[in-house]
């Protein structure tokens, strides 16, 4: 159902909200009862426009914001358009823009940005370029100043006219605040291009290609890449275009130096990750390595299938892990998924966004998934989302019930025989 947009007035509504949404129309929607999406109601939403070059693209919010730290103070962030890359502080109250640092090209077609959980003051923005390939700006001090990286490639799909905007770079960044980061980028300028992981351990001032064993890319730029809190050494999820048709896409999980397709199937469809989901498109559960969800598609374009999928067991051999549905699958509409992305945020919880103001809660009910939705009438498609101390208490009041649903799941799947259970 359509959510309540509501415009602030001079004095300002006073809603307490519980999240920030950021979309592509260059604004942030704050959201007030969220959690009113599981009695069946609807949360009211305040839109602000943010002045903004370029079209927003990608949000990251500082891990040591006050308000996450002990319930006071501001939510602070990142946000970067297609053209740009600045700070954000006071989301839930002034949204004051910082100094923007412009891209060196003006051809920018995807943007992925991530801050160091470790280290906020250390952020990327990684910018591919249609006909430029790979480049991307870092910042070590909070965003006073930005400096271009090194190190990347200009390789880039000649058919990038028929492609774009599909080639997005993956971004990973350690969060224990040791400087170290993971994308991806082309090998050759050619169709299909080629590409590899290239790493930094300065904080994403300079790159180099990565020669692990298992570290391994086919065709084209990993679009997602993403690492457990609790296994950031050794285990690696990421989403590739495979060239196979009529699917083409996958998912693929390193766990030391072996590469597995751990692809999810329904019937004769099999789903990976594209760029649509962009940095959010593959998302594991905070509290537990093993339980990953994906936005997943079979195919770019019109004719593609998309659903947005999850397991319990992410970490066990290949071919016994169990995939659940969490929404349907359905057929692309205008050749992309309706959800961008998600935020798995416990084992029975996770939070979606997708195009057109799409936002939902997803919790694990009696043994299986129960998704509660919204729409934030006016808004663009939804690239980023945060919350303040009130989502975090929405989150620990929501976890009693779905804990309970996932104990008693857990003991009746145990009692069956059935594996992957959470």
């Amino acid at each position: 159902m359509p959510g309540n947009t509501v415009t602030r007035t001079a004095s300002g509504l006073g809603l307490i909200a519980d999240l920030a949404l950021f979309c592509t129309n260059n604004k942030v929607h704050l959201m007030a009862g969220m959690l009113d999406l599981l009695a069946g109601g609807t949360p009211e939403v305040e839109s602000f426009s943010l002045t903004l070059t370029g079209t927003l693209a990608a949000f990251a919010v500082r891990a040591d914001s006050p308000n996450y730290v002990d319930g006071t103070g501001a939510v602070n962030g990142y946000l970067a358009t297609t053209s740009q890359v600045r700070t954000i502080d006071d989301i839930f109250g002034a949204q004051t823009l910082g100094t923007a640092q412009s891209f060196t090209a003006t051809n920018t077609a995807q943007v992925q940005l991530q801050v160091e959980r470790g280290d906020p003051d250390n952020a990327v923005v990684m910018h591919y370029r249609d006909s430029a390939g790979s480049a991307a700006h870092y910042t070590d001090d909070g965003g006073t100043t930005w400096s271009a990286s090194t190190g990347l490639t200009t390789h880039y799909d000649t058919n990038y006219l028929n492609t774009t905007p599909n080639w997005a770079n993956g971004l990973y960044a350690d969060p224990r605040g040791n400087g170290k980061w993971l994308t991806s980028c082309h090998t050759s300028t050619a169709s299909p291009p080629g590409a590899d992981f290239y790493e930094s351990s300065d904080k994403g001032a300079t790159w180099a290609q990565k020669s692990t064993s298992g570290y391994s890319i086919d065709r084209y730029n990993a679009r997602c890449i993403v690492r457990p809190l609790g296994r950031p050494d050794d285990v690696v999820f990421f989403g590739e275009h495979s060239g196979s048709s009529p699917n083409s896409e996958r998912l693929y999980r390193i766990i030391g130096s072996t590469r597995e397709d751990i692809s999810p199937q329904i019937g004769s469809d099999i789903f990976g990750v594209v760029s649509a989901g962009a940095q959010r498109g593959i998302s594991v559960a905070d509290d537990n390595p093993a339980c990953v969800m994906i936005i997943g598609q079979t195919n770019t374009g019109l004719t593609g299938k998309w659903a947005v999928l999850q397991t319990f067991n992410g970490l066990d051999a290949a071919g016994s892990i169990v995939w659940n549905t969490v929404i349907d699958m359905a057929t692309n509409s205008g050749g992309v998924p309706l959800w961008n992305g998600g935020y798995y945020v416990s084992t029975g919880l996770i939070f979606l966004y997708g195009v057109g103001g799409r936002f939902a809660i997803a919790r694990y009910e009696g043994g299986a998934w129960a998704v509660y939705e919204t729409t934030i009438s006016g808004a663009g498609s939804i690239v980023g989302i945060c919350g303040d101390k009130m989502a975090e208490n929405a989150d620990a009041r929501a976890r009693g019930a779905i804990e309970k649903n996932i104990r008693a799941s857990q003991k009746a799947r145990n009692d069956q025989g059935v594996c992957g259970a959470p």
